[in-house]
Order: C-alpha cells, then structure tokens, then sequence
C-alpha cells in the first residue's frame, strides 16, 4: 500500500468527514508492542477509529491485536468471518486475547507482518466503529480490516475480515488500549481517533 495515507488525507480534508466528524487525536507509532489512547472526550455520540499497522515479525502472515476498553481484562465476546489468502471463508468465536500485557478483544488480523513474500511498507488497514461509548448500556463494536502482501504467493497475507463484538460493561468509554500479537510495530503504524457529533 504505497499509497495508504490517501484515506486518511481525504478523510481530515473533509471530503468525506464533513462536519460530523471530529478528529480528536493521531498516534504514530515507531516502535514498541502496545498502544494507549488516553483522556477521549465525552462530548461524542460514537468513535471511529482508523488504524493503519505493520508488525516487523518475520514469519509472516496477518498479526491480530488485543483491543482493551478502560484497561478492563473481561467481558468481551466477538463474532469473525474472514477471507484469507487462499482459503475459503472462515467464521470464528472470539472472546479475549492477552498480548504483550493487554488483554481485551482479540481483533484479528489488523497488522500486516514482514516476510518474504510482503512487499516493503505495505500496512493493514482497519476500521473500527463504537456507538453509543458513553451510555450506561453494554458496549457494541464493529470491525473491518484488509492485509495485503502486493503477493501472488499462496503464504501471503492477503485477506479481508468483519467482526461485530460486545463488551459487556456500562462504564463510558474513556481510553483504549492495544497489544500486538507477535513482534514490534513498525514505523509508521498510525492510529487516528474521530468523534461522531449526534447533529
């Protein structure tokens, strides 16, 4: 994906966000196995959040994530389907992962790794949407995410995925954490948080 920041460039320009959506922070990550996004404002009726990420372990594949809401470990169960590389759709159960210290919503598939049959600099792209963050109700969340390799290699790791989770917890929403499944992110992993105003 050489050119994986036109999506985000046309998003902050406006061309799709308009003046329902509100930036509210950009996380470049260089280094490192986990990211926080601390302090997120009340004053929002949903979050969409728009990860680009690459993980530099070697064996190849896609790499998943734990996705934490509130530091908190439990409660959380999810529904996957997938299509990756040469297999056929696949539908998984998913409840909570615990990677490098963050265990919450394992999110699949959301990094591209390194290997030899991944093109250089090509990164994962998902999306996640949260409704309703900051009610006292259970928390639902959805998920899309596509890896590429740029690869016609049968080991590459292209492949698309939706997950709709639940985290069963009336406490607003105030930071989410992530925890990469295996090696470091690579630079420039990046995490853009938006606000969706209800008017």
């Amino acid at each position: 994906m050489g050119n994986r920041n036109n999506l985000y460039s046309l998003w902050n320009s406006g061309g799709i966000m308009a003046n329902t959506y509100v930036h509210i922070s950009s996380t470049t990550v260089t280094s490192g196995t986990t990211v926080s996004l601390t302090s997120i404002p009340q004053t929002y009726t949903d979050l969409l959040l728009l990860v680009s990420a690459r993980s530099d372990y070697t064996g190849g594949g896609a790499v998943s994530m734990a996705m934490s809401f509130n530091s908190n470990a439990s409660s959380y169960t999810s529904k996957s389907i997938q299509y990756y590389g040469p297999s056929s759709v696949v539908s998984n159960n998913d409840t909570t992962a615990t990677y490098n210290g963050i265990t919450g919503a394992q999110a699949r598939a959301m990094a591209t790794g390194v290997s030899p049959v991944t093109t250089v600099s090509t990164f994962g792209s998902s999306s996640i949407y949260i409704p309703n963050y900051t009610s006292s109700n259970y928390k639902s969340y959805s998920v899309d995410t596509v890896t590429e390799a740029n690869s016609a290699a049968s080991n590459s790791p292209h492949g698309i995925l939706f997950a709709a989770g639940l985290w069963s917890n009336t406490a607003a929403i105030t930071s989410i954490d992530f925890g990469i499944e295996v090696g470091d992110f690579v630079s420039p992993s990046t995490f853009y948080l938006y606000g969706i105003k209800n008017s």
